[in-house]
Formats: structure tokens, C-alpha cells, sequence
């Protein structure tokens, strides 16, 4: 891997298209490597948890070849790591993130996703839902307000795209709107340029259904069995997704029925039942209110960058 070559990459944020775009773009990209693969995630987590004293751009370096080795490449052009700006469990130093990544890569370039914050938190709560949590919509918000940091922390893409901007200069970055992918042709030519592609041709892709078109009753269904087996997951929402490993055999085995429960009951239930009106369940208006002031800031830096 040539670290002074040319490299885009993908940091986020969550619930922004990012599975619908990277199998877009690996399609319509002919001349380009574009990986994203779970292989990367020590790489990511060395990037984001090690400390000052102890971070050396040479093992980081060793960390981001190893991932490459084991999908059996050797370059890559543009690849995905939205982990970069998406953790529940620590709070991290998303500006260090990007200080880092530029000194490790020579000629970095990074596109970043948003969206509007309502929509983002209601399909955040379904994904919360689907991991066994148990709190209605509005409940789910009042306890995202209530914490002190909680994955909200996650969520300022104003701030982000002003630090990136600080440190590379706005041509490094491609930042866009989830609502932008709707036009996936005009989306194309755009970022093509952005990643200096010259040979790239528009290839239909279905998309996903949203997270928030749920119908009610799977809901209902969904929150009734994960209250009943109590796995009420709070903002630790992700981790029925790790196998955790425990020296205690009856909490190994609690753990084990947890991950199986995840992975077959509720992708069974959530695969046969069909879904529904997107707008059944809404956040009220006043937690409506909170979360347009707790992100107001960060918001006006976009919008003051739109304009320009």
C-alpha cells in the first residue's frame, strides 16, 4: 500500500446512506477499489482509542495494510469506515480522528453523509428496537436528552464537517445530503469528480426500505417480547451485535441466548411481518423543540456552507 497515493474514505456518518451508496458506487465506478469490509476494524479502533503517548503512524500503518491483506488487496481507492464517526460505547475525539488519518495518508480526500436529525433519531430508535430495546419513540428520545453524553454526541455533522474543512480545506471533502441520493445520476457526476473517476456509468440499484416505515403492530410486537425477556438495552443499543466473552458460565450462556435471540427471532419476525406508514409513531413536538436547539449550531455551519 502506497500511503502517498491518492485515497478517499468514507467516515460516516450513520444511517446515511452508506449501504446503499457503496453498492452504487462499486457498480458505477469502473476505474476505482472500493473496499468496505468489517476487516479494518482494529485499524479504526487504534485511529480512534490509543493515546497521544502511544500513537505511532508506522503501526497504524501496519494495522490498514494487514486489513488489506486479509480481503487480498493490495491498494485501495476509496474505502468505507464509518466507524470513524460512530461508537456508543466511548466517547471520542472526532477532530483527532481526521489529524490522524491525514498523517497516516499523504493525499487524503473524505466524504461525509447527513441528514435531518428528526428522521435520523426515528431511524436510529427502530435500530435500537431491532437490537432488543423497549422504549417507545418519545421515551427513546427523552432518554437520549437525559444523558449527559449519549449517542446525540455522535450526531453534530456541523462541527465535523468544519473541523475536516479546517485541516484539509474544503476541496478535501464531499460532504452531502441523505435526500441527495434520490438523484442518483446527478449524484454520480459529482462525486466521480470528487474522486477524479473518468470512467463511471449509472447502474440501477434497489434500495432499502427505510428503518422508519415499520408498521405499527411490528412495533408493538417488537418492544412486547423485548420487554418480556427484559432486554431493555438502554444506549448500549449495539451490543447484542458482539459475541462478549465472560469467565462466568451462566453469564456466557444469558449472552449467547441474547445474540441468538437478535440474530434469528427478531430478523424472523422483522423478515415476515410487513411493514407499514412511516408516520404512525412521531416525536412530539416539544422533544421536536430539544433536539432542534441541541443541534442548532452545528446545523447554521452547514447552512452558512450550502449557501457558499
Amino acid at each position: 500500500m502506497d500511503f502517498d497515493a491518492d485515497i478517499v474514505i468514507f467516515i460516516g456518518f450513520n444511517k446515511t446512506g452508506s449501504t446503499y451508496l457503496r453498492n452504487y458506487l462499486s457498480k458505477s465506478i469502473k476505474d476505482k477499489d472500493i473496499i468496505y469490509s468489517d476487516n479494518f476494524y482494529l485499524f479504526t479502533e487504534y485511529i480512534i482509542y490509543s493515546l497521544d503517548e502511544e500513537f505511532e503512524i508506522d503501526f497504524a500503518k501496519k494495522l490498514f495494510t494487514d486489513g488489506l491483506s486479509s480481503i487480498s488487496k493490495e491498494k485501495v481507492d476509496l474505502i468505507f469506515l464509518e466507524q470513524l464517526t460512530f461508537n456508543y460505547y466511548k466517547i471520542f475525539d472526532q477532530k483527532k480522528v481526521v489529524f490522524r488519518l491525514c498523517k497516516i495518508f499523504k493525499k487524503l480526500k473524505i466524504i461525509l453523509g447527513y441528514r435531518n436529525h428528526i428522521d435520523l433519531l426515528k431511524s436510529t430508535w427502530i435500530q435500537y428496537l431491532k437490537n432488543g430495546g423497549n422504549l417507545y419513540l418519545n421515551n427513546y428520545i427523552n432518554l437520549l436528552l437525559s444523558k449527559r453524553r449519549s449517542e446525540l454526541c455522535m450526531m453534530h455533522f456541523g462541527y465535523l464537517i468544519k473541523n475536516i474543512i479546517e485541516i484539509l480545506g474544503k476541496e478535501k471533502l464531499f460532504f452531502y445530503d441523505i435526500n441527495e441520493l434520490n438523484d442518483s445520476k446527478t449524484f454520480l457526476n459529482k462525486i466521480s469528480k470528487f474522486i477524479n473517476s473518468n470512467k463511471f456509468e449509472h447502474s440501477e440499484i434497489s434500495k432499502k426500505k427505510s428503518n422508519i416505515s415499520f408498521s405499527p403492530y411490528k412495533i408493538h410486537i417488537l418492544i412486547f417480547f423485548n420487554t418480556f425477556i427484559k432486554f431493555d438495552l438502554g444506549l448500549n443499543d449495539y451490543n447484542l451485535n458482539i459475541k462478549e466473552k465472560s469467565t462466568n458460565f451462566y453469564l456466557n450462556i444469558k449472552k449467547r441466548i441474547r445474540y441468538k435471540y437478535k440474530h434469528l427471532f427478531i430478523n424472523t419476525l422483522l423478515h415476515h411481518l410487513p411493514d407499514g406508514k412511516d408516520n404512525y409513531f412521531v416525536i412530539n413536538k416539544n422533544n421536536q423543540e430539544k433536539i432542534q436547539k441541541y443541534f442548532i449550531k452545528s446545523n447554521v455551519i452547514i447552512e452558512n456552507l450550502n449557501k457558499n
